[in-house]
């Protein structure tokens, strides 16, 4: 059975006044019984001592009379204005006077009572056989000392009700805007992973929206991630191609020039020639295979290696070039990892000779090394002005390159082999530096 939250806090608000409204009912019926009961009460006392005057002759009565009551009491005859007897209730005057009238006409005893500001104002009387003179008595009862509390707990239980229903109210709203605000989202998030998912004010659903925002970044890394396998496996099967057609050509053509280089009869001044060729063909074979290495991430074997003296090791070797430019190389840190020496020696090398290049002249290029639970680091940091943020994005890309004379493979090729490690390499800037982050996994 499927039922909304709506509908459950609408129930529980109107459960709640229903409730609020026999409680207040409950309490209303005993009170309204009890004071029926007190004004007969008072009412049979106020008659009894009217008859009590007339048919005793006794003296007027003037003080308490029990039940939260006081009592006056006396004789009056009709020329004379109650206003003289100085009662002490404003409203016992017109009251006596009324209750007269009607004395006067039935010729019997007649009373009456009515709220006043100082109680419930209660009025009797009787003609006496003279019917010259009247008994009269006239009391007022005071609340009885329950009435405030129980109408405090009626205005709290009025108030509970109000707070339940506008509360019930609020949270059906709450949740009625934050659930169509996550429906229209999950449809604009099926067209678009980055739209931002809204939070709502109703903890639960924030929770919710956390959840399919987590989600939908999730989806949209996955996504990434097999954009680039579907990339690199098309370029992949493209490079394949390339591969096979190149290779047996510029097989035959280094085999034809080294029988070249070999023969006697060759001249002398063309072997310089050769030598030029050979060594293009060498590059052109190195091209293919760096193609093939970005597109299948093939490695040779690994095992545990120190990776801090590795980089001091291609450190040392690219100190010449370095020098050239005039830019200090510094190493320093430690790390071991189970890795291809050979591969990331090349990342090495890519990343430390974009460093030297891109540095200005006297500036330094430094190369720290550290390890920690992630793995071993390798971070590379120089003063050079990087690239363009608008194409930062493109960075990693195979024949992307800034340089006139480069070919564009360099940190494609690096960032395959540390994917391959099953690591990264990343890039950011950090104020007026260029920062690439080798990460790999397996650090001991």
């Amino acid at each position: 059975m499927k039922f909304s939250i709506r509908s459950a806090l609408l129930a529980v608000a109107v459960l709640g006044l229903v409730t609020c409204g026999l409680a207040l009912f409950a309490l209303a019926r005993p009170l309204a019984a009890a004071n029926t009961g007190r004004i007969e009460r008072a009412q049979d006392k106020i008659e009894g001592e009217v008859r009590r005057l007339h048919l005793a002759g006794a003296r007027p009565t003037s003080g308490a009379a029990g039940q939260g009551m006081t009592l006056r009491s006396g004789f009056v005859s009709p020329t004379e204005t109650f206003e003289a007897l100085g009662l002490p209730w404003s409203d016992a005057p017109e009251a006596l006077r009324d209750v007269l009238a009607d004395s006067q006409r039935t010729s019997a005893l007649a009373s009456d009572h009515r709220d006043t500001s100082d109680g419930v104002l209660f009025v009797a009387i009787e003609p006496t056989e003279s019917r010259d003179r009247y008994a009269w008595a006239a009391s007022v009862m005071l609340p009885a000392h329950t009435t405030p509390v129980l109408r405090v707990v009626g205005i709290a239980l009025d108030v509970v009700a109000l707070a339940l229903a506008v509360s019930a109210i609020f949270a059906v709203l709450a949740v009625r805007r934050g659930a169509d605000a996550l429906t229209r989202c999950l449809a604009l998030l099926g067209r678009d992973l980055s739209t931002p998912v809204p939070r709502s004010p109703v903890k639960e659903l924030s929770a919710v929206a956390d959840g399919i925002a987590e989600l939908a970044r999730d989806l949209a890394h996955t996504q990434e991630a097999l954009a680039e396998r579907e990339r690199l496996a098309v370029l992949g099967r493209v490079t394949a191609g390339v591969a096979h057609e190149l290779r047996n050509p510029l097989a035959v053509m280094k085999l034809r020039i080294d029988l070249m280089r070999r023969n006697v009869k060759t001249p002398p001044e063309i072997t310089p020639e050769l030598d030029v060729v050979v060594d293009e063909v060498v590059r052109l074979d190195r091209l293919v295979n760096d193609l093939l290495t970005i597109a299948g991430r093939r490695l040779s074997e690994q095992r545990e290696l120190d990776v801090g003296e590795l980089v001091r090791h291609r450190a040392e070797l690219m100190r010449q070039l370095a020098a050239q430019k005039q830019v200090a190389i510094e190493v320093s840190g430690a790390a071991t990892s189970r890795v291809d020496p050979d591969a990331i020696a090349r990342v090495i090398d890519n990343v430390v000779k974009n460093a030297i290049e891109a540095s200005p002249s006297g500036a330094d290029v430094r190369v720290v090394v550290s390890c920690d639970d992630r793995g071993a680091c390798v971070r590379f940091s120089d003063l050079g002005v990087g690239v363009p943020p608008d194409r930062e994005e493109e960075l990693f890309e195979p024949f992307f390159t800034t340089k006139p004379e480069g070919v564009g493979l360099g940190l494609a090729l690096s960032r395959a082999i540390a994917v391959a490690h099953g690591g990264t390499l990343t890039y950011m800037r950090e104020r007026d530096s260029t920062v690439f982050e080798l990460r790999l996994v397996g650090a001991a």
